[in-house]
């Protein structure tokens, strides 16, 4: 259907609405309302959203079945009502790539789909992303959107693109958090991206890509920032992170050219004997691994195979 993925994420964000997970969801029962729902969606494109007259209600009576019987809130679905009235003026339904802008005359940030400009609904905007479509949007403009109160709530896919004149010369503040992948897409090959020590990076399972620069996580602290629910990253270039961030992972490290390159930073001699048991779990065969002690310091560099390394 269609509209079953942003129907799907309706039922996730309302949930969350009462302080409810969207992982104590049933997720068979999600997948089953989620197609049912989809049909009471007569149009989606940006801010433009038409509904049949029976989808409230259908969306609270399915995302309160959804919630196992300990956590619901409330003793009915009408529990729901005030928050989908809250809900609907906040949603952007992104239906194919779109791109973030902002419109200097007026002070407005805008996303274009399909060569059409729509208004972002507000500073907290509910994206409704389907299947293959992803948000793209240039780092300084992303870091001007956060730093001006905006986000981005149910993000899927995300581009984030770095240009060849961006300044990264000091290290870089993001707050990126997405219930989907999330890509670097840098213009220039030598370009380096530090992210700053209280950055957030949390990809709830999804997929980093890093094409053709450097994406440095490893100056990230957890307490101050996160870098968390990685699952696979994907590398058409390089990647410098610690051996704490590795270990959380819960997907591979893939090779994604021949020239890709993976930096993992170890703090002691006990991270450093139990890297290598760690890079064949985590790391593809093939892989070019450099291992750095104390942040400054290379121990080795080897290219990642069973049995064989190159010094």
């Amino acid at each position: 259907m269609p509209y079953q993925a942003q129907a799907k994420q309706l039922i996730h964000l309302l949930a969350q609405t009462k302080a409810i997970d969207a992982h104590l969801l049933n997720e068979r029962l999600v997948d089953i309302f989620s197609l049912i729902l989809s049909r009471q969606i007569i149009e989606m494109e940006g801010t433009d959203i038409d509904w049949h007259p029976a989808f409230d209600t259908l969306l609270s009576v399915f995302t309160w079945v959804s919630i196992p019987s300990k956590q619901r809130p409330g003793t009915s679905p009408t529990v729901f009502s005030e928050s989908i009235t809250e809900l609907k003026p906040t949603l952007f339904a992104l239906n194919s790539d779109g791109q973030l802008g902002y419109d200097d005359d007026r002070g407005q940030y805008v996303i274009t789909l399909d060569g059409q400009t729509y208004d972002l609904p507000g500073q907290s905007t509910r994206l409704l992303t389907a299947d293959a479509a992803q948000l793209r949007a240039k780092l300084g403009l992303i870091q001007q959107f956060q730093d001006d109160g905006y986000a981005f709530l149910g993000q899927k896919d995300l581009t984030i693109e770095v240009p060849d004149d961006a300044n990264l010369s000091n290290r870089q503040f993001l707050d990126i958090q997405s219930d989907g992948d999330v890509r670097f897409a840098f213009e220039g090959e030598n370009q380096n991206l530090v992210l700053r020590s209280d950055s957030n990076l949390k990809l709830n399972g999804g997929t980093l890509y890093i094409q053709d620069g450097t994406l440095n996580v490893a100056r990230v602290i957890e307490g101050q920032g996160s870098f968390s629910g990685v699952g696979d990253i994907v590398l058409s270039s390089r990647i410098i992170m610690t051996f704490e961030q590795l270990q959380q992972m819960s997907g591979t490290i893939h090779r994604g050219s021949d020239t890709s390159t993976f930096t993992v930073l170890v703090n002691n001699q006990a991270q450093a004997q139990a890297l290598k048991t760690l890079l064949q779990e985590r790391v593809q065969d093939g892989l070019t691994t450099r291992v750095w002690r104390d942040l400054c310091r290379r121990l080795r560099s080897h290219h990642v195979a069973r049995g064989r390394s190159s010094r």
